[in-house]
């Protein structure tokens, strides 16, 4: 019997089923006429959840060698109370069993390495720990997100009021998808006025190299850590490339080309939760299960000066989407 047969299985178990014609055939195929069938859903399976996710934020699309999918499996078979999260945290954890959380779905992936041993030495391990203990599943999206037409670099160039979106880096075999965004101011804008409409959104510190192109019109981005693309992204008439983790080295790659800047990877990505949290809530069947919104800041950077005022200020952030 193959996966799909068992995953199947586990479907029909977790679900009030009255159907009249279910036949299996001897290559594991299952044929299910709908026509006949009347399901009642005491809970959102778990593979239904998976499959939901596949069609929404096809895995095929994002990076290779990602890390995403299911991280940790608690176990249940239902989803009934998810934690949409930017990544795992203890403090996350803790928002996740005051809220009676089964399953946390993240963007980051708490799991980037094989592990060896799972101790207390370490963060992971200590947090991996925790939730197999509280038997929470968790569920990581991260570049399948960033590849979603409406994902983590179209929602920074929505932010900044940016003309024509699409992707930078569109996929071959699905145009609508694909990794970054770019857009167009239309009569252009000023390098300090991009620079001030950039902290309006982040709250943070920015770093950026300057070039001789004072009017920025054309505008590339990649939210969190895009330097791996910077050399594409210069081969192409951009006036701008904002994304974050820009090295020393990369600004002087970009020093006089167009304008780098690096506007924090948190704050280029500080979108996820509240874009995620929404689209889920308008495709899912909330009597099925129940979406919460993570409240919780992440962010372990911290700056100075004005460190509490920084913090202040993205703790603000997250509280104002919470009420969205």
């Amino acid at each position: 019997m193959n996966n799909v047969s068992i995953s199947f299985f586990y479907f029909l178990w977790n679900c009030k089923l009255s159907c009249s014609d279910v036949k299996i055939y001897p290559n594991s195929l299952i044929i299910l006429n709908l026509h006949f069938c009347n399901l009642h859903f005491l809970q959102m399976n778990l593979f239904y959840f998976l499959e939901f996710l596949e069609n929404e934020f096809p895995s095929n699309y994002a990076l290779k060698d990602d890390k995403i999918g299911i991280q940790i499996h608690s176990g249940n078979l239902e989803v009934d109370q998810l934690l949409i999260a930017y990544e795992i945290t203890p403090e996350v954890i803790i928002e996740a069993l005051q809220n009676k959380i089964d399953t946390i779905l993240t963007f980051h992936p708490l799991i980037f390495s094989p592990l060896q041993t799972i101790t207390q030495d370490e963060r992971v391990g200590r947090l991996t720990t925790l939730l197999i203990r509280n038997k929470i599943t968790v569920i990581s999206l991260h570049t399948r997100f960033d590849v979603y037409p409406q994902g983590t670099s179209y929602m920074f160039a929505k932010a900044l009021e940016l003309d024509e979106i699409k992707p930078l880096f569109p996929i071959n075999e699905n145009q609508k998808y694909g990794m970054g965004a770019c857009g167009k101011f239309g009569l252009g804008v000023k390098i300090q006025d991009l620079l001030s409409k950039i902290h309006n959104i982040t709250q943070a510190p920015i770093r950026f190299s300057r070039s001789k192109k004072e009017l920025i019109k054309k505008v590339a981005i990649i939210g969190g850590s895009g330097t791996s693309f910077l050399s594409s992204v210069i081969n192409e008439s951009y006036d701008a490339f904002i994304t974050a983790d820009i090295s020393y080295h990369n600004f002087h790659i970009a020093d006089n080309v167009f304008n780098l800047i690096d506007a924090g990877h948190y704050e280029t990505e500080s979108f996820i939760v509240s874009t995620l949290f929404n689209l889920l809530k308008s495709k899912l069947n909330e009597s099925e299960i129940s979406l919460i919104k993570s409240g919780t800041l992440t962010n372990p950077v911290y700056y100075y000066p004005n460190t509490d005022v920084i913090r202040k200020n993205q703790e603000n952030f997250i509280l104002n989407k919470l009420g969205e």
